[in-house]
């Protein structure tokens, strides 16, 4: 209400303007022009009533994203609330500028508190004063700004490695090297676990991820596996939210693969050994555990069950037939090798030395010894010749030379063989001196080592009898057949002694 007064005597009576030129604090001014005059007969005073209004204002909140990188979503729906002291006189929601604004509120002290935050942030749970001041009698609503800073949901993958198989290698989970892949295919982050086969990403956006593993520990098969891990927002009032992906990793085994060789030639087996039919036993590093048995078989190799990596010893149990038993032990290391191989392949060999025996011949003739009448003492037989061949050859042509001999007696009528590969063998005499009947062929096993096989063998002299029938020339009769009288006698020499 404005109050004008005329004094008596100072105005004249005339029509007069009235308008507001300053208005209180906190008030708008009123430029509205009022009417005035005074009468003779009126009163002392003219009252003239002006009503001013009270200035009010807007609080306006901007919503700013506080780190794009780590998800630059919509910041629209917002909802904040304005509190005036504990009464909530106000509430707004931002549109996709992330600006809200709020109705006209008269001049104070204001909180603004954000009630909801948009999809994929965190809600800010700070109170930001907002001062609604008187801003002069000209300006209709006064306004003053609340930025309000979003922060985006971050999300932390979680990774844990596992052993799948420890009774077979036990060893730190440590020093695992995994690469976090986006949507993209980029890398975004490289990990690598702790003793306990843990670890964690850094931050990273919200959305889809794959995990593959670039370096085994040591002792283990690297996982070629690509495992998929989602960052979900997991709500307002969840800072970080995260993805837990569990890696299984083998340990890498080994294998033995035992060879069975002759120590002289090799992967050939003499005579009618053979080198197929080994069975070994494979012991741990402490040479008294036994950890497996393998069967050659039909083979000349065999191979172990998977074992852990580390070091063992090779030992024979039962040699191949035609051999002499291999009493030392191999040691043999399986090592860990290339991080994508599952199964190291280690070969060894354990040479076997063949049974070897030598043929013995003593050869006589069925006469006796010279200055001798006893036919019991017989006479040596020098220069007899033998072919000893191995039976399966065929013969000695076709006999390998360490499968065969060439023996010729002695004046002793002696003859010994080289040392011959085991089997079986044909004794064959095949030249003799004088008139003899060769010794047919004979067989001879050669089955113990160092063995020395005797035979005494007889030549018989050639022997016949020689009947002399005598016949009249012109008759063609038997001349004393029947009578004694006309018998004839007759001297028989040996042609070597006319």
């Amino acid at each position: 209400m404005r109050t004008a007064t005329r004094s008596p005597g100072r105005c004249p009576f005339v029509d007069y303007l009235v308008r507001e030129v300053a208005a209180p604090y906190g008030f708008l001014l009123d430029d509205t022009v009022y009417n005035a005059y005074f009468t003779e007969a009126g009163a002392p005073q003219i009252y003239i009533s002006s009503s001013d209004l009270p200035q009010q204002g807007k609080i306006t909140v901007k919503k700013t994203n506080a780190n794009t990188a780590m998800g630059d979503y919509s910041l629209a729906g917002a909802v904040f609330e304005i509190f005036s002291g504990s009464t909530l006189v106000d509430t707004i929601t931002t549109n996709v500028q992330g600006e809200a604004q709020s109705k006209a509120l008269n001049l104070g002290n204001y909180i603004v508190k954000e009630k909801t935050a948009p999809h994929g942030y965190v809600l800010n749970t700070a109170s930001f004063p907002a001062n609604l001041e008187y801003a002069g009698q000209n300006v209709q609503l006064a306004t003053v700004s609340v930025t309000v800073l979003e922060q985006p949901q971050a999300g932390v993958i979680r990774l844990a490695k596992t052993n799948d198989n420890p009774p077979v290698g036990d060893y730190t989970l440590t020093n695992a090297i995994f690469e976090i892949r986006n949507e993209a295919g980029t890398v975004v982050d490289t990990i690598t676990t702790d003793a306990q086969g843990k670890t964690s990403s850094k931050n990273l956006p919200l959305g889809s991820y794959v995990v593959s593993e670039k370096q085994a520990p040591y002792g283990y098969v690297r996982n070629p596996g690509s495992f998929p891990v989602s960052l979900i927002y997991a709500g307002q009032d969840v800072a970080v939210t995260y993805g837990d992906v569990t890696v299984g990793e083998k340990p890498q085994v080994g294998k033995i693969t035992v060879a069975k060789r002759d120590v002289t030639t090799g992967a050939t087996a003499q005579g009618d050994a053979a080198l197929a039919g080994a069975v070994f036993e494979v012991y741990a590093e402490d040479r008294a555990t036994l950890v497996d048995t393998i069967y050659c078989g039909a083979a000349v190799k065999a191979t172990t069950k998977e074992l852990p990596l580390g070091v063992y010893y090779i030992k024979e149990k039962t040699p191949p037939v035609g051999y002499t038993p291999h009493t030392a032990m191999h040691k043999v290391d399986i090592k860990y090798g290339d991080q994508d191989i599952e199964v190291v392949l280690v070969d060894g060999e354990v040479k076997n030395k063949v049974i070897e025996g030598q043929i013995a011949i003593v050869k006589h003739l069925d006469e006796a010894l010279e200055g001798y009448t006893d036919l019991q003492i017989e006479q040596p037989l020098e220069d007899a010749k033998f072919h000893i061949y191995l039976k399966s050859a065929g013969s000695y042509a076709n006999a390998k030379p360490t499968e065969r001999d060439l023996l010729v007696t002695n004046e002793n009528g002696w003859a010994l063989s080289k040392k011959l590969p085991y089997g079986v063998y044909v004794v064959k005499e095949i030249e003799a001196p004088g008139d003899v009947k060769l010794v047919e062929p004979f067989e001879c096993f050669v089955s113990q080592e160092g063995k020395i096989y005797y035979f005494i063998l007889n030549d018989l002299a050639f022997r016949s009898l020689i009947k002399i029938v005598k016949v009249d020339a012109e008759t063609g009769k038997t001349i004393g057949a029947g009578d004694p009288e006309q018998v004839a006698a007759w001297l028989i020499k040996n042609l070597q002694d006319i």
